[in-house]
């Protein structure tokens, strides 16, 4: 007769793996999402379906449409959509959210860190969110002002983590916190991926294999879990 122990080592080695899309997200794009049907590798992609259920697909905006890689050489050859810096994705238009809280989750990896840009963001009637990179920083917009939020941003994959909520704004890559600041008034309403959709300047060059959007701030057990898989499924730090 098997142990106990034993049973639970089975259980847990048959586990499935784990799904990102299962975290109640407000919208979500996975490039490896196994109920999207991507392009062909290097084709432009017009439209990255919304995980999360919600019908928020992505699609071209203000520029022209990111690339598809099947197997990306920057996340360990798993799928990511390329941005190059002129293109981006964008979700349709909606009424602006409550705030807080509001948390942005991203695998990226960025192409130009010194050049940088805002690289996933929400806005609506510049009342609005964006996470970044500028001369090799991260940094974060939270309704009122830029806030940089230190560490070294460079060229490897990483799991970004922007966490708004009434104290503020913190940013968390890799699960260590870089720094944090203040927030000013955010109604986000729609979301964008290789550009800040308040701000038609600051396009970045990035490849990101994943990006969430959440109307709360992640719990202690979806922080855990997102950072174990993204080390596990990307290889981030």
């Amino acid at each position: 007769m098997p142990s106990t122990l034993g049973i639970v080592a089975s259980a847990k080695k048959n586990a499935p793996p784990y799904n990102p899309l299962s975290i109640p997200w407000h919208a979500a794009y996975w490039a490896s999402d196994p109920a999207w049907t991507p392009p062909v590798d290097g084709a432009t992609v017009a439209a990255w379906r919304d995980g999360s259920g919600n019908g928020r697909t992505m699609a071209p905006s203000a520029g022209g449409p990111p690339t598809y890689r099947s197997a990306s050489s920057v996340l360990s050859g798993k799928p990511g959509i390329q941005f190059a810096g002129s293109t981006d994705l964008a979700s349709p238009t909606f009424p602006g959210l409550p705030f807080p809280p509001l948390s942005l989750v991203a695998v990226i990896s960025l192409t130009t860190p010194a050049a940088g840009g805002w690289f996933q963001g929400g806005s609506e009637a510049g009342n609005s969110v964006a996470g970044g990179a500028f001369s090799s920083q991260w940094q974060a917009y939270a309704g009122a002002a830029s806030t940089p939020l230190g560490g070294v941003a460079d060229t490897g994959k990483h799991l970004v983590y922007w966490q708004f909520d009434a104290t503020g704004v913190k940013g968390y890559v890799d699960g260590a916190l870089v720094t944090s600041g203040a927030t000013g008034a955010i109604s986000p309403g729609q979301w964008a991926l290789g550009r800040w959709p308040a701000s038609g300047a600051a396009w970045c060059a990035s490849t990101i294999g994943f990006a969430g959007f959440k109307t709360a701030t992640l719990t202690a057990q979806e922080t855990s879990d997102m950072l174990a898989w993204s080390r596990s499924f990307y290889g981030t730090p």
